[in-house]
């Protein structure tokens, strides 16, 4: 939601389009991970050698913390500490849990 609110904000994105297919892999009719879109870019892609330095100045990326050490020393990065139980009930509404881990 975050990467959202900055491109109504008029600052553009770059994303992968294909994230939002998450919502239908990961959601059922009862639950969608997150309804406003994964404006975010896969972490295959942010680790890709030379991928981090193609990034445009004056866009939004959303990096997952795994691919902060790649940003480029001119990226100027947000942190966004999100709640854990939100965490939890995502990873475990996905399916992502498996008891006794």
């Amino acid at each position: 939601m975050m990467v959202k609110a900055i491109m109504d904000g008029g600052i553009p994105a770059v994303y992968d389009e294909k994230r939002a297919l998450l919502n239908t892999s990961l959601g059922d009719e009862h639950y969608v991970p997150n309804p406003s879109g994964f404006w975010e870019i896969g972490p295959q892609k942010q680790v890709e050698p030379g991928y981090m330095e193609s990034l445009k100045h004056g866009y939004v990326y959303n990096v997952k913390f795994g691919g902060l050490p790649y940003l480029p020393d001119s990226c100027r990065a947000v942190m966004m500490i999100r709640n854990p139980i939100e965490i939890r009930s995502f990873v475990f509404c996905a399916g992502w849990y498996e008891a006794g881990r």
